[in-house]
């Protein structure tokens, strides 16, 4: 039988390919559309300080507009302040990330669809990650709609005063 051994490097990358994966997916399931341009075209950072599935991984003050319409091996490349951010991490990884966010077919009115979830699911499976997040994420966004839901019909049901 053959030992597995796994190095504290390794230990570390998917420790640390689990945080982003994390974030990402809750960043990309609170959002409510797309990071985009007044153009419609997908933004690291968009209309409305909207940031996409890379974006989110650059903190404001690093941020610099020159980083648009860059792919993330251009951004790795060109910005020191980014390739820190996003070192350690699959590069496979983050393009699959920011696929899902730049597919604009991946957004309904109220955020992802549920095929694009499912596309982000499947990316933490290909990358033998925990996908949870994924699940808690979807269980409060569906209780958040049930309440809503439930307010509205007792505002609906509610016998009217007369008087």
């Amino acid at each position: 039988m053959k030992k597995i051994t796994t190095t504290f490097a390794d230990a570390w990358r998917r420790s640390r390919s689990q945080t982003i994966y994390n974030h990402v997916a809750t960043h990309l399931m609170g959002m409510s559309s797309q990071s985009v341009s007044y153009a419609g075209h997908p933004m690291y950072r968009g209309l409305g300080g909207a940031a996409c599935a890379i974006g989110c991984l650059i903190p404001a003050i690093a941020y610099e507009k020159a980083m648009e319409g860059r792919t993330v091996s251009e951004l790795i490349r060109q910005f020191p302040i980014a390739a820190g951010r996003l070192s350690g991490i699959s590069h496979r990884m983050l393009v699959d990330l920011q696929l899902i966010h730049d597919h604009a077919p991946n957004w309904g009115p109220g955020g992802l669809t549920r095929d694009a979830m499912i596309r982000l699911q499947r990316v933490g499976r290909n990358y033998y990650l925990d996908t949870e997040v994924l699940r808690k994420i979807n269980d409060i966004r569906e209780a958040a709609h049930d309440k809503k839901r439930n307010q509205k019909l007792a505002a609906h049901s509610a016998p009217e005063k007369v008087g």
